[in-house]
This record gives C-alpha cells, sequence and structure tokens, in this order.
C-alpha cells in the first residue's frame, strides 16, 4: 500500500459506514465514487462515469490500494 490516503473502507450494507459522509451506496460506481472523491477531490464529481472509471483505474494501476469491502 503506497500510504494511509490509499486506504478505503467500504460497506454494501443499507446504512453501513464508510469514509465518505452519505454512508453506504451499491454497486462499482459507489466505491468509484467513493475513492475518486477521497483522492482527487470535489472536482472527480463533475465527471461523466466513463471519466471517473478510467482516472481511478489509472489511479490502480499507478498505486497500491488498500480496499476493505464490507458485507460484499
Amino acid at each position: 500500500m503506497d500510504g494511509p490516503r490509499f486506504v478505503f473502507r467500504h460497506s454494501f450494507e443499507p446504512g453501513g459506514a464508510s469514509f465518505e459522509p452519505g454512508g453506504a451506496s451499491f454497486g462499482p460506481a459507489g466505491v468509484i465514487t467513493e475513492i475518486g472523491l477521497a483522492v482527487f477531490g470535489a472536482d472527480f464529481a463533475a465527471l461523466q462515469p466513463d471519466d471517473r472509471r478510467r482516472a481511478v483505474q489509472n489511479l490502480l494501476a499507478e498505486h497500491r490500494l488498500l480496499l476493505i469491502w464490507d458485507s460484499f
């Protein structure tokens, strides 16, 4: 892992804890959004879904992340 800023916990359970406000969001899009907002900031939200996915894919290719998926 490339540092504590690259540790993410995502719950797939309704009302589950998450590091992002708003709790759980289901599916791959929720995971991508959670990671993207944490690493790239609020501007990430303005990207189109394909651009979001591509940005997180590039991040995963360049850095080692720890993804903890609860209730997957």
